[in-house]
């Protein structure tokens, strides 16, 4: 656990050099960051949709039971039928203590541009509380990408591009129907993309039908997770910092790879601890 601290200190410093010179880093947010185990009213939707019954639950076992949510949605043909099944428990939602710091990182003038795989709404509910509607959103494909690009290449505009669909927009990219005009968007925005380096949090099983997004970030890739990288994720690492096996340097496991608790550790050393955080909701399942 102290190497995990001692490298997210160790990430902290490069965050902090970067924006000292005018630079950035940007987050990549996959499905596990909102559909956590420790959050009771995702925790409850999970096990809703899929009919299973569970109190404490293992990562490994949590990995399946969200794989076979998201399969049992991607089941569902009409998007807005999904949003019908799913309505009534992001009634529920409230905003996570990780959102929330997030939200005060990114007013702090840190990681002004995040993709995300997420469709809830939870992110941009922790962002309208901190800066109002002082960011721009947009969910993928979209036929004219021109906005975006220009969005990207400036540093001081707040960015949030949704890959993984919209809920109140009716948008869930949970399958293969969108998946070659989402890549010729992301081809198009990575051109002239520039940051120093991209944090990977959440990564789902499920998230590696996006592999060949990542692939073309710029930048260092750091993957925080609560259980070391595997599969495509770990083959794409290894080739960003040059190496053939074992794992790379460039990542955080254990307690500290659950996003809740990353942020909260990140955000103490980058901007100290907020006043107040929110109290989690109890929701029996």
């Amino acid at each position: 656990m102290a190497k995990s601290k001692d490298m997210i200190r160790k990430l902290k410093n490069k965050i902090d050099e970067s924006v000292k010179n005018g630079r950035d880093w940007c987050l990549l947010l996959g499905s596990g960051v909102s559909i956590s185990p420790g959050y009771p009213a995702m925790k409850k939707m999970v096990l809703g949709v899929t009919g299973e019954k569970a109190n404490n639950i293992s990562w490994q076992r949590w990995k399946e039971l969200t794989n076979k949510f998201f399969n049992q949605l991607i089941e569902i043909k009409n998007d807005y039928y999904k949003f019908l099944k799913l309505e009534k428990y992001f009634d529920a939602l409230f905003e996570t203590p990780g959102y929330y710091r997030l939200a005060k990182l990114v007013a702090s003038g840190y990681f002004k541009k995040i993709f995300t795989f997420s469709f809830d709404p939870l992110l941009e509910r922790a962002l309208e509380d901190e800066i109002g509607a002082n960011y721009k959103k947009y969910y993928l494909p979209q036929e004219d990408i021109e906005l975006i690009q220009e969005d990207l290449a400036d540093h001081s505009k707040i960015t949030v591009i949704k890959i993984g669909g919209d809920f109140y927009s009716y948008k869930f990219n949970l399958d293969a129907e969108n998946m070659d005009e989402i890549e010729d968007n992301w081809q198009d925005l990575m051109k002239n993309a520039k940051w120093d380096g991209v944090l990977i949090l959440g990564y789902l099983p499920f998230d590696e039908r996006w592999i060949k997004l990542i692939k073309q970030m710029p930048g260092e890739l750091w993957y925080i997770n609560p259980e070391p990288p595997y599969g495509e994720i770990l083959k794409t690492l290894r080739e960003r910092e040059n190496i053939l096996y074992g794992y790379p340097e460039k990542f955080i496991e254990g307690k500290y790879g659950y996003f809740d608790e990353f942020i909260e550790i990140l955000s103490e050393e980058l901007i100290g601890t907020p006043k107040e955080k929110p109290t989690p909701l109890s929701i029996s399942c």
